[in-house]
């Protein structure tokens, strides 16, 4: 999210958090799954965007991200699912003037919309 409020390039964005995942994965010999990254917006009315590279919309993205094919350490072979995470985040842009320059700017802040929502849950299954 932050990759992508201050270069709104989702393509940099999915860099970054591929960069991030791989290696943890990597480093546990789960090398072979499969990730997805998404980033998507919407409108006001959940409508799904066309999301164009060094535009900022008035919309709700959503940063997600897909690892499946997760091997069981416990059963070789088997293989326990998928998970997914997302956040929701909206980009707020106001033009500020430059004391320095006297010149505008705009200025950009990333307000992350689930923040306080808990990112882990387990769920036991009988």
């Amino acid at each position: 999210m932050e990759v992508f409020s201050s270069s709104l390039s989702s393509q940099q964005a999915e860099q970054a958090a591929l960069s991030c995942i791989k290696p943890l994965l990597v480093e546990r010999n789960f090398s072979q799954v499969n990730i997805q990254f998404s980033l998507e917006a919407y409108d006001c009315l959940g409508c799904l965007l066309e999301t164009k590279d060094g535009e900022n919309q008035s919309a709700v993205n959503v940063a997600g991200v897909i690892i499946s094919d997760i091997p069981s350490l416990l059963e070789r072979g088997s293989n326990l699912g998928a998970v997914m995470y997302s956040d929701c985040f909206v980009l707020s842009t106001v033009v500020v003037l430059n004391e320095e320059t006297g010149k505008k700017e705009d200025k950009t802040e990333m307000v992350n919309l689930t923040a306080n929502i808990p990112q882990f849950r387990c769920f036991l299954v009988s």
